[in-house]
């Protein structure tokens, strides 16, 4: 297929920039780069004049997305092409501030940024990374921590006023500095640090204290609140002095003694009066994390932001980039390499950004503006394609990726949900942002009792997220704060939609909202008459949205006017989808509609009986929803018409709106169960259970090749009962245990033996991985002497075969195949890169070292293995396989712990394979990694 002309710039924007390359890195060690030598791999930079010898340099870039986003990439280069130690001030997505050594003097320094690799070279010898900390190096001022072992454990009894608070950390400082490690290998008894900012954890254990000492600037003279950690009871103390006043602290953070003479911490807050200028603040604390925010205080229910480079004094001289540069001298040429390469790693927002510094940098330019305003919408596009089926990032809410090959059996890996200590109620969804999960918010982004009440959205490093005060809260992902807040007179219950650069969201106020992301302004509301429980869709400029007054709206996304009204026949509380041509939603009366999108006239309408209160997924075939009476309905997106003989059970009341992946819907329950239904003939294939039975009533979404659901908590407004769960699906098995039968078994094909009834048992599934109607198992044993495998069918068929594919050393170099028909036909082979390519290099390099004189089906062991017809019309095979038969350099017989990898493959001769391991390539067996790994133990069953 040719290349696109998107693709051809950016090939040869890549091709430009690696033939002007030098690489720095290829240098002989003792080598040094000459002045101004572009180290290989970075394709920008800023040049900095210092014009005077100082201590420091204090710079602030605005890259415009085409650094990382976490500001690894910076290095330093003094003027006689020397590495300069750098430390990462403050950034965000577009921005980085940068405090570099000014030892060497007055002269021309390079910042090199934009080194889109994942993998980072090394700095030079003797220079640290920029980020996340620096332990080595501390400039005046900044975010100083020193931490001491206490050398033995803590009284808490003793810290419940200021005196007794001081005296001790005098002691434990004092006896930390006196007491060296007994050797080397001995832990630290003071360690001291410089950090990026107060909500950085520092690399001290937990039972050390620490003062943390920060010297900020302050320009606006008046009151500020500051905030230590969450403001939640804890046994964790922090003191706050400010300019070495110790008769007063800013924050007391005393210990109290609680019942049964336990103590706790229970002064979280406080205000101190600061005049501008210069200001030291020190923290006393046990926190190994010492989460202090800062702010003017004043009559907003923002909370204060952590304290960071927005505040800091590094005593630097404050010194401002040159024109940027970029390797090869072709600005434009890097610019496309970068997004490539953001595109490459998923990192769309980034890639965004990019286009639209470029466009802002080359304004006057119709030809760049042209390229960048279609790599904008190149980066929109497969965003969607590859990573879109999140809450709010695709405006149209079609909820399809129907080129996906994703299907279980699935390994169910529950998720840390650290980040949603401020989502009390656990209402907010899971949204994926620069290669990471997030659920509820990085930050406690208000008081108790206020929680989360709508979904989460992100685009472009920003999260939206809805509070029960009737807030709408931008927040920054890259360092946790706060970018603004704006309050309606209702909360936002549904999903918050971005779409063009702005934020769409109704209220239980009756209103839709249109805000600017950037700025938090709102540009226009449009007043509905009833309340707006669901989230919006998008589509050809215009805004899609229901509403408890019964009627289906369309707003101009520009101008906030209506261009359509539609009454249905019930409230609405669903959010809508639109494939462009029609509408799609249902209401709570159990009647779905499609209504044209231009016109807002009916298409067609469809009667589930139950109400319907989740959205909808929509593909080039069919429309797929749920209802409260826990059925997934599949119709024609043409007519309305039915495509299945009977709506599929989902096995509870169904609120939240389905995904379709390849040929498989995925979708949850209210009493948190989760479903995978064949989309062309509605059989519900694959299930499970969340943990806590929590209920889910937001969208899964499907990222990073894992499909994530979110429950809330049971018990909400009691007592809780459970815990909510925030889980991924990912293809594959979990390995299991093999044990040994209790007697010797003779293998006649018939497994009537007690220890095949309590041996390891696993189903046979489609190609699917959905589990057949007539089930079939396999079964597993060992001794010292051989793998038993055993196989019983429920039905039959006459060129009925079991394959059993055994891959012992675990790389996919080689394997044994057994097989055995129906009729008792044995035959076997040895599989030589099974699954892979026998040219790739690692495998051919472990093919010749192996040196196997036979392979193919020229490989014949002996082996023993019998089949059964059953008296119900199905039948059973029972396969004894000697491990001295197997060749030792390809593995030793197992003992105790030895994993192999094994797939069971039965072919019925027409349509309706099954398998231990689906498989996901086209030679029949999959490939090796995806086969079931089973682990010897030498326990015996209990039949």
């Amino acid at each position: 297929m040719p290349k696109s002309t998107p693709d051809l710039l950016l090939s040869a924007a890549l091709l430009t920039f690696l033939a002007s390359l030098t690489p720095w890195q290829c240098r002989a060690a003792d080598e040094k780069p000459k002045a101004g030598e572009w180290p290989a791999g970075w394709l920008f930079r800023v040049p900095v004049t210092l014009t005077e010898a100082v201590e420091a340099g204090d710079i602030t870039l605005d890259h415009g997305g085409l650094g990382q986003f976490d500001g690894r990439d910076v290095r330093v280069v003094g003027p006689q092409g020397e590495a300069v130690s750098a430390l990462i001030s403050a950034l965000d997505a577009t921005h980085v501030r940068v405090i570099f050594e000014g030892a060497p003097g007055a002269g021309k320094y390079f910042l090199y940024f934009g080194n889109p690799s994942p993998k980072l070279p090394p700095p030079p010898a003797g220079v640290s990374v920029p980020v996340p900390g620096r332990a080595d190096w501390a400039p005046k001022g900044g975010f100083t921590c020193v931490s001491y072992n206490p050398l033995s454990p803590l009284d808490g009894k003793q810290l419940v006023s200021q005196e007794k608070l001081l005296s001790y950390y005098e002691r434990v400082m004092e006896q930390a500095k006196a007491t060296p490690p007994l050797d080397e290998k001995a832990p630290k008894n003071v360690i001291s640090g410089i950090y990026v900012n107060a909500a950085q954890p520092i690399s001290a254990p937990d039972q050390y204290f620490h003062i943390f000492r920060a010297e900020i600037e302050i320009e606006t003279p008046g009151k500020y609140d500051l905030l230590i950690a969450n403001a939640l009871s804890s046994d964790r103390i922090g003191v706050i002095f400010v300019d070495g006043d110790r008769k007063t602290a800013a924050v007391q953070g005393w210990y109290v003694l609680g019942y049964g003479g336990s103590p706790f911490c229970s002064s979280f807050t406080g205000q101190v009066e600061l005049k501008a200028g210069k200001h030291v603040l020190e923290m006393y604390t046990n926190r190994r994390n010492p989460e202090i925010r800062m702010g003017l205080a004043g009559g907003t229910s923002k909370v204060p932001e952590y304290l960071g480079g927005q505040f800091a004094s590094y005593e630097a001289k404050k010194v401002a980039p040159g024109e940027m540069e970029a390797a090869g001298g072709d600005f434009v040429a890097a610019c496309h390499t970068t997004i490539a390469a953001w595109l490459a790693q998923n990192r769309f927002p980034s890639a965004r950004a990019v286009c639209r510094f470029v466009k802002q940098r080359f304004a006057a330019n119709p030809q760049t503006l042209k390229e960048f305003s279609a790599a904008y919408e190149r980066v929109n596009t497969e965003s969607y394609e590859r990573n879109w089926l999140t809450e709010g990032k695709y405006a149209t809410r079609a909820g399809t990726m129907p080129d996906v090959d994703f299907f279980p059996p699935f390994i169910a890996v529950p998720q840390p949900i650290s980040l949603s200590q401020d989502d009390r109620t656990h209402c907010s969804s899971c949204v994926w942002g620069e290669g990471k999960l997030i659920y509820g918010l990085p930050f406690n982004v208000q008081d108790a009792p206020w929680g989360v009440t709508s979904s989460i959205a992100v685009e472009d490093n920003l999260l939206f997220v809805g509070t029960k005060n009737g807030a709408m809260h931008a927040v920054e992902l890259a360092n946790g704060s706060e970018r603004w807040n704006f309050t309606s007179e209702g909360e936002c219950v549904g999903s918050p939609l971005v779409y063009c650069g702005v934020l769409y969201y109704g209220t239980l106020d009756r209103r839709l909202y249109a805000i600017d992301i950037a700025r938090g302004r709102m540009l226009w509301n449009f007043p509905a008459r009833g309340w707006i429980e669901g989230g919006p869709c998008a589509a050809d400029g215009r805004v899609y949205f229901g509403s408890l007054d019964k009627s289906l709206y369309a707003i101009d996304a520009a101008l906030g006017i209506q261009r359509w009204e539609t009454p249905l026949d019930g409230p609405i509380s669903a959010p809508p989808t639109t494939d462009g041509k029609n509408v799609y939603v249902g209401t709570r009366t159990g009647t779905f509609y499609a209504v044209d999108s231009a016109t807002g006239k009916e298409a067609w309408h469809y009667a589930a009986g139950a109400s319907i209160e989740g959205g909808s997924c929509v593909d080039k075939k069919r429309v797929v929803f749920g209802d409260k009476a826990g059925h997934i309905h599949c119709v024609d997106h043409a007519t309305g018409q039915s495509l299945w003989k009977a709506p599929a059970t989902a096995g509870g009341p169904v609120t939240a709106s389905p995904i379709l992946l390849g040929s498989v819907i995925y979708g949850g329950t209210a009493d948190g169960k989760v479903f995978g239904i064949d989309a062309g003939s509605g059989e519900v294939g694959w299930h499970d259970t969340l943990p806590a039975e929590g209920e889910i009533s937001r969208s899964p979404i499907f990222a990073d090749g894992k499909l994530c659901f979110t429950s809330k908590m049971r018990g909400l407004f009691s007592r809780p009962t459970g815990q909510p769960a925030l889980v991924t699906y990912q293809p594959g098995l979990r390995g299991q245990q093999v044990r040994q039968p209790v007697a010797e078994l003779s293998p006649d094909g018939l497994l009537d033996e007690p220890s095949w009834n309590a041996a390891l048992t696993l189903p046979l599934l489609k190609p699917n991985g959905f589990e057949p109607a007539a089930r079939s198992e396999a079964r597993f044993l060992w001794d010292a002497k051989h793998l038993y495998v055993g196989v019983s069918c429920r039905d039959a068929a006459d060129e009925d075969n079991i394959t059993v594919v055994i891959d012992p050393r675990g790389d996919g170099a080689v394997a044994y195949q057994f097989s055995l028909t129906r009729a008792g036909v044995a035959s076997t082979a040895l599989l030589t890169a099974p699954g892979g390519d026998p040219s790739d290099p690692k495998i051919k390099a472990v093919l010749d070292a192996l040196k196997l004189t036979v392979t193919g089906a020229d490989w014949k062991p002996q082996w023993l293995a019998k089949s059964s017809t059953g008296s119900e019309g199905g039948w059973t095979a029972e396969l004894v396989i000697p491990f001295d038969v197997l060749e030792k350099q390809i593995a030793p017989p197992p003992q105790h712990g030895t994993n192999w990898r094994v797939n069971v493959i039965r072919n019925t001769g027409k349509p309706g394979t099954q398998l231990l391991a689906p498989t996901r390539n086209k030679n029949g067996i999959g490939a090796p990694m995806e086969w079931l790994q089973m682990q010897y133990i030498p326990e015996k069953v209990k039949p």
